[in-house]
């Protein structure tokens, strides 16, 4: 699939906030710096995930845990060990304390 060219650069756009760790604050207030063609973060995501059929959840996690949970679809194990505690799922799902550092 060919994309316009406003896409490509909107995408590089969210590349790049992934690969620089770039606050969401930080991406929006691009907006000022760009033309009119620039998309917010929210409006960003959700073209992406429109054209590519993947949709985002959100994860409880322990509060400890070095980054932000809200990730695409991942496994427990696989987040448990991306950020060194866990995330309220399966069957932690019911737990409001965190097993390993006893974080809420």
């Amino acid at each position: 699939m060919e994309l316009p060219d406003n896409y490509k650069r909107n995408f590089a756009d969210l590349a790049w906030k992934a690969r620089c760790n770039v606050s969401d604050n930080a991406y929006d207030q691009m907006k000022y710096t760009k033309d009119e063609d620039f998309w917010s973060l929210k409006v960003c995501r959700k073209r992406l995930f429109d054209i590519s059929g993947i949709d985002s959840i959100n994860i409880d996690c322990c509060r400890n845990g070095k980054y932000p949970c809200s990730k695409l679809s991942i496994s427990a194990d696989e987040i448990r060990n991306a950020i060194g505690c866990l995330a309220f799922t399966r069957e932690y799902k019911e737990m409001d304390i965190c097993p390993s550092c006893q974080s809420p």
